[in-house]
């Protein structure tokens, strides 16, 4: 009796760890060449211009049915990528009508007609960067902990300064194209990044029009 031993390669072990796999579909040949030579002109690999395109997609398409979507920045880690997903759509969305309260009037205080009232969007946020650090599933895995809170907190406004828009307190001003926040997690083993995409009010400032 022979027996045959197979051991895997190290890039089949990364394969399989980041969950990095071949994967094929038909389509017309001049369609895959024109690709091939668009890559080659752009010096862009075909995989990565793909998984490009097929990102976009995704958060596009997403963006339709969610108020928010994570993707996991340059770490293709569908696990932590899902679980900071899970962690926020599970918490974002279960504010209190008096939690909308008192954001509003968090908003208007001392406020009169003419004021201005912001709604800036950060590009970066940062997290336990000087705290304990803990291994990154626990801290994800944790409801209270400060990205929760960040993101329940913007979200929560959003809601306010819509009811005050409603209400005819305030009106638009200045608009902005932020959408993508980077949510960068320091914990045990240095740092990850999480772009999160989020369905916001298009608009940076506010003018109050009825402060009673």
């Amino acid at each position: 009796m022979i027996i045959i031993s197979y051991s895997k390669r190290p890039q089949d072990k990364w394969n399989d760890k980041v969950g990095y796999k071949s994967k094929s579909f038909k389509l017309y040949e001049h369609t895959a060449n024109e690709f091939n030579i668009a890559c080659a002109e752009n010096r862009i690999s075909q995989s990565k211009k793909l998984t490009e395109m097929m990102n976009a997609f995704i958060i596009e398409t997403a963006r339709r049915n969610k108020a928010m979507v994570v993707k996991q920045y340059l770490e293709p880690n569908s696990e932590y990528e899902g679980l900071v997903q899970a962690t926020l759509d599970k918490t974002v969305f279960n504010y209190t009508k008096e939690t909308i309260k008192k954001q509003k009037e968090d908003l208007m205080f001392n406020k009169r007609n003419g004021d201005i009232i912001t709604n800036e969007i950060p590009y970066v946020m940062t997290f336990n960067e000087f705290g304990p650090k803990e291994p990154l599933m626990s801290y994800l895995l944790s409801e209270k902990n400060e990205m929760v809170e960040f993101v329940c907190s913007l979200f929560a406004r959003q809601v306010a300064i819509q009811e005050l828009i409603t209400e005819q307190k305030i009106m638009p001003s200045t608009p902005h194209q932020t959408h993508k926040i980077q949510l960068n997690i320091y914990h045990d083993h240095g740092n990850s990044i999480f772009d999160l995409y989020m369905e916001l009010l298009p608009f940076s400032t506010f003018v109050v029009i009825n402060s009673n």
